[in-house]
């Protein structure tokens, strides 16, 4: 499979592993492989932590910037399910 990014350049998704992400196509389309800081709420807690990811994918989603993939919601303490949408917002930075 293949995508974009915001340099037009034809990027090939990777087998995704913990510690990656993908951003919006739409919002966010950052340069494949971009170092990206997320921080999310942690389990249990009303504070935020953030962890540092990479850009390794790409996608159409409607209510998202960002996409965890799989087991990096672990980071947060949470475990992955395909139903999961961390509470409260979500931030990301990048250069």
């Amino acid at each position: 499979d293949f995508f974009r990014d915001k340099h037009r350049s034809f990027c090939r998704m990777k087998n995704l592993k913990k510690g990656d992400v993908a951003t919006s196509l739409r919002y966010d389309n950052c340069q494949y492989g971009t170092k990206v800081q997320v921080n999310a709420r942690k389990k249990g807690s009303t504070k935020n932590a953030t962890h540092v990811m990479y850009k390794r994918d790409a996608g159409g989603m409607d209510n998202a910037i960002v996409d965890i993939w799989k087991e990096g919601v672990e980071y947060w303490g949470y475990k992955y399910s395909k139903n999961l949408s961390l509470p409260g917002k979500t931030k990301i930075v990048h250069n």
